[in-house]
């Protein structure tokens, strides 16, 4: 990854933001199919001082999907997560990741990526929507957990990856030129 697009890539602001809004009571008709979503953020910061974090919470429905939203000055990154109950015990989880990035010369960039993936309820797993470095970093990980709904369970986002999601070798290369 070449060091431009790697501090327009660490430029993103700190806004984290999601399709819906958080709510933290859940309607009695959805409490035994209600599921939460926790999110954790990580931004690489290229000093080396501690990295940028944000962890979050959402509620959703088997089949509803979630949406969290990296804004930055030259890139922003979207993520849909789409739960459905699995025939075996767990979750299959549908995901789509787009990214939008502008180079120096002004041109945009994009790229979508589709995944699914079968975890575990509590099961954590990790996307990097800029892809890893042949070092193993990544400039931005986004950490997710999906459990169900316990009235009165407070949730917790960034329990270690168990199931990793990587973008496509791609993600993490310089945008292309015209």
């Amino acid at each position: 990854m070449t060091r431009p697009f790697l501090a327009a890539a660490l430029a993103l602001n700190a806004a984290f933001a999601f399709g819906q809004a958080p709510d933290t009571k859940i309607p009695d008709a959805f409490g035994d199919r209600a599921l939460v979503v926790a999110l954790h953020t990580m931004l690489e910061n290229t000093t080396g001082a501690e990295p940028w974090t944000n962890s979050e919470v959402k509620y959703t429905i088997p089949g509803t999907a979630v949406s969290a939203k990296l804004v930055g000055t030259n890139i922003v990154i979207l993520i849909s997560l789409t739960p459905y109950l699995s025939p075996t015990e767990g979750l299959v989880i549908v995901t789509q990741q787009q990214v939008w990035i502008r180079n120096a010369e002004g041109a945009i960039r994009y790229q979508t990526t589709l995944n699914t993936v079968n975890v575990k309820y509590g099961e954590s797993v990790t996307f990097y929507p800029l892809g890893m470095e042949a070092k193993g970093r990544a400039p931005i990980r986004v950490e997710v957990v999906i459990s169900r709904y316990q009235p009165g369970q407070a949730p917790q986002a960034g329990a270690g990856a168990a199931a990793d999601m990587h973008a496509s070798p791609e993600a993490g290369a310089p945008p292309a030129k015209p």
